[in-house]
């Protein structure tokens, strides 16, 4: 490495001495700063490191990027393309469901979010009869959507850990408004549902062990 040297011939006095002072404490406050940002980069998952922001509109299209200025048109292109760690912001308009393809984790969950106050989800998603089918994905999370019409759920959650379902205004629904199976860690809050023809608005069910821990 680079080190500034006295000058040949003999000590650094007076100004030299402090010039050389200075540059010698620079150099040194270089180093550990370089290692202290290198210390934080590595000790960051690589899924925040890499996270990234999707948008949703019904004027968008599936065929480009997902950004502010070229956004989706689909809730399940997002479903499809979302990581761990990234944020699909929807904005206003109709759409039909989606079904979650990825997981997220614990500290870098994937969120669906309506990035409006009339983000609707009022047709069934294209695997099963609810409008909103979180299965086999883990940390996730369904965040002020207005989800109506559905067929038979209007959001799904089984097999799925994690999982955080908040701030939603859910019915009519054919048979529940929110449900759940085998949802370890579930959180449904402030949500609001209603017009359940069939059972509940909120159904938690079935629970693999007794440590499931639901919150509503």
């Amino acid at each position: 490495m680079c080190e500034v040297r006295p000058p040949i011939g003999g000590p650094l006095v007076g100004a030299h001495f402090i010039h050389y002072f200075r540059i010698k404490m620079m150099k040194s406050t270089c180093k550990h700063l370089v290692f202290v940002i290198v210390a934080i980069a590595l000790s960051m998952p690589l899924s925040s490191a890499w996270a990234a922001t999707y948008y949703v509109s019904p004027q968008g299209n599936d065929g480009a990027a997902g950004t502010q200025a070229a956004p989706w048109k689909s809730l399940q292109q997002a479903a499809n393309k979302a990581r761990a760690g990234d944020t699909v912001l929807v904005g206003d308009g109709v759409y039909a469901g989606f079904f979650t393809s990825h997981d997220g984790t614990e500290k870098a969950p994937i969120l669906f979010r309506a990035n409006g106050n009339n983000v609707v989800i009022q047709s069934r998603n294209a695997a099963t009869e609810d409008n909103v089918n979180i299965e086999g994905t883990d940390y996730i999370v369904i965040d002020g959507f207005i989800v109506k019409s559905a067929k038979r759920g209007g959001i799904r959650v089984a097999e799925s850990k994690g999982v955080l379902v908040q701030n939603n205004q859910v019915g009519p629904c054919q048979k529940w408004c929110i449900f759940t199976a085998f949802a370890p860690g579930i959180q449904i809050l402030n949500n609001k549902a209603f017009d359940a023809m069939e059972q509940h608005g909120i159904y938690v069910s079935n629970s693999s062990g007794p440590n499931d821990n639901p919150v509503i």
